[in-house]
């Protein structure tokens, strides 16, 4: 057995002493020593186990040196030891992106020399307005090579079970290291990527790279945003591309120090991904990228706490947890509450913020984090973890059944991160909202393709030749796509036009600014367009736009800034025309989201229901099962007080099985079990 066997319900108590002194922090009713007194106890992590964690994430490292943080190490042994005592796995905190010169300097007294760099301003690059914290290289290989000895130590040394990275993230415009390792750097990977003067001149209009001035993106009294919605200028986007490069190499450096030390140490990393975020731009993050460095999973702090507003608008860590779990990774995050971010701080919300892990995340109860006072516990629901605990049969070995692939374009949010992540946003909100079963495809992982029946693209508008053709493959030989706007497949990947609409050509189709919805046949498959979705608040160029006036210095588009689109019905009906119809509908309202997995050892298909409105429960409802085989048997079970009961309803032939459920109160799941005959 290991971690990922067990699933994860950890608790973060990794900020060291120094460092929350140091930030000027103020404790609760106590002395912060007597604090950390206490987490090093063996009855706070006996009291841990008892609550349900498994998995205690400690602190290690936070950049102030190796002989600084010797007494921090101190910690983290005695809390390796008492985890490992009582049956827990114990994480250690690692942070990649701050490096403090006050004590480093006491080592390595050329530190910021070595590691660091500066920015456009020619000043050390630091961490936000923690003017003692200064951030590293990312070209610097003596940095990385500091790390390695802190991960020996750690792994080695210390036993601990996972790395939790943190900080793997590089900084945006104008504040992204200027160094000569980096210009030097950026001219290099210019010549190997255009090594012909043709290609040079093709991209650039010029020729030469020797005398290549970084971009220049500084903050003036003029400026009202750093990052918008587009890039557009081949410069910057190569200065982009090259930062996703740097970010890449130093995963893979992070991911193989771990793993070279011991083969089964967790690797996960904290970097910055968001629906609603141009992620390369933003911190160096191309998903992609990281995909294929060898970790097991990434940490979130988006805004998207899960909630339902009182006039009606649904959040999630829906996208997030769908892609990471189709791609095999875990994901990381707090139970938090909405709008204030902090704990949850009721029974209600702190119950549906685990029910919505519980459901959608790669088998993970969630990351509770604070500084409990001497003699208290982190906050949990001690039944939904018990639950999650005890009920491993309904988490194991299971994987996503999902009818419909959302397409999602790295390139295409990079290169503009303004109508295509608007529409992505809505297209995923109206597929919660109508029970749709679907999950998130990444373009680079693509060959996936044929276990899903329809495909929908949401304005993804940089395509490659090579996508549009496999697409095109893909719906000849009997598969469904919803292409939703006319700029889907117009461009290529660097943003730049196609002659013709790459995917319409492999497509023999025709589609344009004007084109209406329609539906239509290509060899075996079907082909439906919708011209766009929109909100009550506009159509998704109006909510770029709303964006753009509201958010500075950083565009950003949250999911929840606008209402559910006014025409969400006649995109799910288009998506279950090209689908052939799904395997499940949901007759529950909603304010029920619903996820859908299958068990092959168990041979069933479990329905996991979670209901976010907390003023009342979910009344009975029947779940409509459509073509998955002959069922022998439906259960239903939840961690709440009233449990529901289930009953089969014969149906006319190829009409299905119904389900129906008799009700709930937060979190169900409901089992369909198929005959082996």
């Amino acid at each position: 057995m290991g971690l990922k066997d067990e699933g994860i319900r950890a608790c973060g108590i990794w900020e060291p002493i120094a460092h929350v002194i140091r930030s000027g922090r103020r404790g609760g009713a106590y002395r912060w020593q007597d604090a950390f007194d206490w987490y090093r106890t063996d009855e706070f992590v006996r009291g841990l186990k008892e609550r349900g964690y498994n998995l205690v994430i400690t602190q290690f490292v936070k950049g102030y040196g190796i002989e600084a943080e010797a007494t921090v190490r101190d910690g983290t042994m005695r809390m390796a030891e008492l985890c490992h005592k009582h049956g827990m796995y114990v994480g250690g905190y690692v942070r990649y992106s701050t490096i403090i010169p006050e004590t480093m300097k006491q080592e390595v007294p050329d530190c910021v020399a070595r590691f660091s760099g500066p920015t456009i301003y020619n000043t050390p690059a630091r961490y936000g307005t923690s003017y003692w914290r200064f951030m590293p290289c990312p070209s610097s290989t003596e940095f990385l090579e500091y790390l390695d000895r802190l991960i020996s130590i750690g792994v080695e040394e210390i036993g601990l079970d996972m790395l939790h990275v943190d900080g793997v993230a590089l900084r945006l415009e104008p504040f992204t290291c200027r160094c000569q390792r980096c210009q030097d750097g950026f001219r290099h990977w210019l010549n190997e990527r255009y090594p012909s003067r043709e290609q040079q001149f093709e991209r650039f209009g010029f020729t030469g790279f020797d005398h290549v001035e970084l971009p220049d993106r500084r903050f003036t009294p003029e400026t009202t945003q750093w990052i918008t919605a587009h890039l557009f200028e081949p410069m910057e986007q190569e200065w982009v591309f090259f930062q996703c490069h740097l970010l890449e190499k130093i995963w893979r450096f992070i991911v193989e120090a771990g793993h070279r030390r011991n083969p089964d140490c967790f690797m996960q990393c904290n970097t910055t991904f968001a629906p609603e975020l141009n992620a390369a731009r933003f911190s160096g993050v191309e998903l992609n990228r990281l995909m294929d460095c060898g970790g097991d999973g990434f940490f979130t702090e988006e805004v998207n706490a899960p909630n339902l507003t009182d006039d009606g608008r649904l959040a999630g860590y829906f996208q997030t947890f769908k892609l990471l779990r189709a791609l095999g990774q875990y994901t990381f995050t707090y139970n938090r509450a909405p709008i204030t971010h902090g704990p949850c701080k009721d029974r209600d919300s702190l119950r549906r913020a685990m029910a919505h892990q519980m459901a959608f995340n790669t088998d993970s109860a969630g990351v509770a984090s604070e500084f409990p006072a001497p003699g208290a516990w982190p906050v949990t629901d001690t039944a939904y973890m018990a639950f999650h605990r005890d009920r491993r049969d309904l988490y194991a070995d299971t994987r996503p059944a999902h009818d419909v692939a959302v397409y999602y374009s790295d390139r295409t949010r990079t290169i503009n991160a303004g109508t295509p992540i608007a529409t992505a946003n809505m297209l995923n909100d109206s597929m919660m909202r109508a029970h749709v079963p679907f999950g998130v495809m990444l373009a680079e992982k693509r060959d996936v393709i044929g276990e899903y029946r329809a495909v929908v693209m949401p304005e993804v508008e940089c395509l490659t030749a090579s996508e549009a053709n496999d697409l095109a493959q893909y719906v000849r030989g009997g598969g469904g796509l919803v292409v939703i706007g006319a700029n889907t497949g117009r461009y290529d990947e660097l943003g730049l036009p196609h002659r013709d609409n790459v995917l319409a050509a492999a497509l023999d189709l025709d589609w344009r600014d004007d084109s209406p919805a329609f539906t239509t046949r290509v060899g075996q498959g079907r082909v439906a367009y919708l011209p766009m979705l929109v909100a009550p608040e506009g159509a998704p160029a109006d909510l770029v736009h709303a964006a753009q006036a509201g958010s500075s210095p950083y565009f950003q588009l949250v999911p929840t800034d606008w209402h559910p689109p006014q025409n969400a019905a006649d995109l799910v009906k288009l998506l279950a025309w090209a689908a052939g119809g799904f395997r499940f509908g949901l007759t529950a309202a909603d304010t029920t989201v619903v996820e859908y997995v299958y068990q092959p050892t168990r041979s069933r298909y479990l329905i996991h229901l979670v209901n976010f409105d907390l003023t009342q429960t979910v009344g009975a409802f029947e779940i409509r099962c459509h073509g998955i085989g002959d069922v022998c048997g439906v259960d239903a079970c939840t961690p709440d007080d009233h449990h529901p009961t289930v009953d089969r309803l014969e149906t006319a032939e190829k009409q299905g099985v119904i389900v129906r459920v008799s009700g709930f109160e937060r979190y169900a799941v409901v089992s369909v079990t198929l005959s082996l005959g």
